[in-house]
């Protein structure tokens, strides 16, 4: 259809409170304008501005599907105010799939003979010149109404608003101006770094080499005294001489594998400050590529235990690789050339950064911890090894995927005082998070021995061996949520540059988890039970401590509270958790007649019900509204 040429396209911008809602009421007015019946359409910010918006679009969604309930035949027949109200929001909602004909088709069935339509949505105001030189392509005729106003009066006008909304005011007017500047930034413009692209990569360089000098000694460190430092991890392992040598052999061989990642992590980073994630993504997927092949080159088990061990270190190299190429195809050019040196900046890094890694390692501190514990125990290791490979896929597809993606935007949130971006951000990872870490914890705990018999029961681990793993693996599927917020919540704190608190409450995590590991481990060895399955509640006991500690926090101190739509998708994921967790058990206990259709297969069985169980789930979510078409075209259009 698209809108007549001689129509102008009128678009009104500003801040909050500066006069956007007269303005619309003021052009409804006018003969000649046809005025949105929904005043904001909120089309371009959540088109080009990260998800700004996209709380405003799920409140015309939720406005449309009650007035569906609500209009009747007769309000449709007389073309009511409600049944046209009703027609727009369809249409606003059709834009998301169907693009900018569909934001111009909107204007054009509705405009007449008017000669302006126009939308007041102030957010605009955030666009770039090179957004509104797009807008300007789509229409011959277009203007755009920018309202601006005091800021001291427009900051009093927004307070009196929230009051007589109900709305809670927990700033003071002291902290409100010496916020005020920070916040019309945010109004009116996206600013870039205060010292630009060329100084943040003067950082990064001194960064990498100081960062790569420290781990390079250290990886020459450890391999002098890699016989001792294994005693603190193997100990108990240490009187069987023949293997404790092949274990420092291997550690030796995979040792500068440290010094390779610490490479991808400052690399990664570099990446993901510019908002590109796929390579940081997909290059830890060049350790499994480097391990398959080494398991068929060598006819033994030391052999192939070598192989592994070399398929580490060119994993490394080739991930640290990747991601070098990556940094230079976004024009920053690094060296590791020359003499380290610790600048203020490297400092201030450094300063940050080692706290943060500590925190971050949380979960791993307490792995080591509960490794070293189960080798006072036969077989203890290989049965938590196993498990810990299942439990750990979703943490590492999930919580540190989301951890990663939420950052950036959280780090520009804090830095414009935008609170509401920050929690609508949270609220977003979080929803995400438990959406697809729930029915996989859910799996976990429904079939652990079934999973860990497909995927490792060959060879010398027997279905026996399957079993005690899989008695692990329950106990730490139930703290996979926990493992999973973590590294969703840790990045509001690192946002605001406080890593030393999560870092805090992660030491606080390896204490319970070694105490009460320790303590666990003994007491049920003592009674003739197998000690490791207390590691395994050990750990997940710490994660939910440390998750807790983090949440409470950030309630305490302002930074984020759980918006309703967040609580109200985690129940929805966990009913639809639910409907796949009976077809599941369904599933388990006619186990006999799948497997006799597959060729009596572990692996074809359990491909089959993970599958069957993946695609239950998402009809499930579908249904219960846990996962929504918006979001998902949401997230694909990012």
């Amino acid at each position: 259809m698209g809108l007549p040429d001689q129509v102008t396209l009128c678009l009104g911008v500003g801040a909050e409170k500066a006069g956007t809602t007269w303005l619309g009421k003021y052009l409804a007015k006018h003969p000649a304008v046809f005025m949105s019946p929904i005043k904001e359409l909120h089309y371009f910010d959540v088109r080009w501005l990260d998800g700004i918006g996209i709380e405003p679009l799920d409140q015309m969604h939720n406005r449309m599907r009650r007035l569906s309930r609500k209009v009747t035949l007769e309000e449709m027949r007389e073309n009511s105010g409600r049944w046209r109200m009703l027609r727009a929001l369809h249409d606003r909602m059709a834009m998301e799939a169907e693009g900018d004909d569909s934001y111009l088709d909107f204007f054009a069935k509705r405009v007449g003979d008017q000669l302006v339509a126009a939308e007041i949505s102030p957010s605009y105001a955030l666009l770039s010149a090179e957004h509104f030189a797009g807008i300007r392509r789509l229409h011959p005729k277009v203007r755009v109404v920018y309202l601006m106003r005091n800021p001291i009066d427009r900051f009093w006008s927004a307070l009196r608003h929230r009051a007589r909304k109900g709305r809670n005011i927990d700033v003071s007017f002291d902290r409100a101006l010496t916020r005020e500047p920070m916040r019309i930034r945010s109004d009116y413009a996206r600013t870039l770094e205060a010292d630009g692209a060329e100084a943040a990569r003067a950082v990064a360089q001194e960064a990498l080499r100081v960062l790569f000098a420290a781990t390079a000694v250290l990886t020459i460190l450890a391999q002098i005294f890699m016989p001792w430092v294994l005693l603190l991890i193997h100990g108990g392992q240490a009187d069987d001489p023949e293997s404790y040598s092949l274990a420092v052999l291997l550690t030796r061989i995979t040792m500068p594998y440290l010094t390779f990642m610490a490479i991808a992590a400052l690399l990664s980073g570099v990446l993901n400050s510019a908002e590109r994630f796929i390579l940081s993504a997909g290059a830890p997927t060049l350790l499994n590529l480097s391990l398959i092949p080494a398991a068929f080159v060598a006819p033994d088990a030391e052999g192939t235990a070598l192989a592994a061990a070399m398929a580490y270190f060119v994993a490394g190299l080739l991930q640290a690789g990747v991601l070098w190429w990556g940094v230079n195809r976004q024009k920053v050019r690094l060296s590791l050339i020359g003499w380290p040196r610790l600048t203020p900046a490297v400092k201030k890094v450094l300063k940050l950064a080692i706290p943060g890694t500590i925190a971050a390692s949380g979960t791993q501190i307490n792995i080591i911890v509960s490794q070293s514990l189960a080798s006072f125990e036969v077989g203890a290791k290989s049965w938590l090894y196993a498990a810990d490979r299942l439990y750990q896929l979703p943490l590492g597809l999930v919580g540190v995927a989301v951890g990663v993606a939420i950052l950036p935007r959280l780090s520009r949130a804090a830095r414009a005082s935008d609170d509401s971006s920050s929690r609508r951000t949270m609220d977003e990872g979080i929803g995400l998070a438990m959406a697809l870490t729930l029915p996989a914890a859910a799996a976990l705990m429904i079939a652990p021995v079934f999973l860990i018999d497909a995927f490792f029961t060959r060879g010398e681990f027997l279905p026996s061996d399957a079993a005690m793993s899989g008695s692990a693996l329950f106990h730490f599927a139930w703290g996979v949520p926990a493992f999973v917020l973590i590294k969703v919540l840790a990045p509001a704190f690192f946002a605001r540059e406080d890593t030393k608190t999560p870092m805090h409450y992660a030491l606080v995590s390896v204490v319970i988890n070694t105490a009460l590991g320790a303590g666990l481990f003994f007491w049920m060895k003592s009674n003739g039970q197998a000690g490791f399955i207390g590691l395994a509640i050990a750990t997940s006991v710490a994660a939910w401590v440390n998750t807790a500690l983090l949440a409470f926090t950030l309630l305490v101190r302002g930074w984020y509270r759980p918006g309703p739509r967040l609580v109200s998708g985690i129940v929805r994921a966990a009913l639809a958790t639910a409907i796949m967790s009976g077809a599941v058990w369904y599933m388990l206990q006619n186990l006999a007649l799948i497997r006799a259709e597959l060729w009596d297969s572990r692996i074809a069985s359990a491909a089959v019900i993970v599958l069957a169980g993946g695609v239950i789930y998402g009809f499930a979510a579908l249904l219960t509204g846990a996962i929504r078409i918006s979001d998902i075209r949401q997230a694909l259009r990012r």
